[in-house]
């Protein structure tokens, strides 16, 4: 029916991907807590999502990446679970990981950990 078609969190906004990712008020409030600006449907490209933040692109495309994951996660535990998620929750849960996958990122180790510097920054 429609009504499964409808954002849980944004009443009366039909919920596509471009609104998940980016016009959903969590989403919105995730990019703009951390000063990354995503416009439209640049979330299916995010290597060409352009930086503000002084933060190495080396790892950009995957801290994007885990963030969209996150973002996705915090939809589906609201649909299906009733479990509200904050963007400081979902930024949280986003440091978490990235401390989890930081030792794949041996070689690359400094511009990873700037990542979750900033992120922490920007929960308060």
């Amino acid at each position: 029916t429609l009504d499964e078609s409808w954002c849980e969190r944004c009443h009366g906004v039909l919920e596509t991907d471009e609104h998940i990712f980016v016009g959903c008020s969590t989403a919105a409030d995730v990019w703009g807590r951390i000063h990354v600006p995503i416009l439209g449907d640049a979330f299916r490209h995010p290597w060409e999502i352009e930086l503000v933040a002084p933060l190495p692109i080396a790892v950009k495309v995957d801290m994007l990446l885990l963030l969209l994951w996150h973002i996705w996660k915090a939809r589906n535990g609201l649909i299906f679970e009733r479990q509200v998620s904050t963007s400081q929750d979902i930024l949280r849960r986003t440091l978490k990981d990235i401390d989890a996958w930081s030792c794949r990122y041996k070689k690359l180790r400094l511009e990873v950990q700037a990542w979750p510097e900033w992120i922490a920054s920007c929960i308060l």
